[in-house]
């Protein structure tokens, strides 16, 4: 007897190991509580420079309390067969961005490393999503998921200093 296997399952817990990652970097931020729920987390306080300084603000100085955030998350790095390794995407679904767009929520877009059994967040940007729906205007693919409509977003489109400062 074969076993079948979720296939979203690992990517799932991937996506849940970062988000923890990136609530537990970022003052000001609580998990959603909410499984369900299309954000992962809330602002509970106004969240700006000052105050998370390991993230690039994309097109807006702070995010206020109460802002619902999405956090996605991509490998730094990831193969491309015999051509080596290219960067890593965020996978975004059109129907939760454009929930987010109508809540006036903003993306938290995260690139993380593996280490030793371990991840490691190397760079995060938030992006309000009316911006990103601007940016991923003509992006939209049909998927056989239950997304149905995505967009891929190469990380490097959107973020340009280290969580480290280092800037790698």
């Amino acid at each position: 007897m074969s076993r079948s296997r979720d296939p979203l399952a690992e990517p799932k817990a991937i996506g849940e190991d970062v988000e923890a990652l990136v609530i537990d970097a970022v003052d000001g931020l609580q998990a959603a509580g909410n499984a369900e729920a299309f954000y992962d987390a809330v602002a509970t306080d106004v969240i700006g420079p000052r105050t998370a300084p390991t993230v690039s603000f994309g097109g807006i100085p702070l995010v206020d309390a109460d802002t619902l955030v999405e956090i996605k998350a991509c490998k730094r790095h990831v193969s491309n067969g015999a051509r080596g390794n290219r960067p890593g995407r965020w996978l975004i679904p059109v129907d939760q961005l454009d929930a987010m767009v109508s809540e006036s929520g903003v993306f938290l877009l995260a690139v993380y490393e593996e280490h030793e059994d371990a991840k490691r967040l190397v760079e995060m940007v938030i992006v309000p999503a009316t911006l990103l729906e601007e940016h991923l205007r003509d992006s939209w693919y049909e998927v056989d998921r239950h997304e149905q409509e995505v967009a891929q977003l190469p990380w490097p489109e959107l973020v340009g200093r280290g969580v480290t400062g280092d800037g790698r």
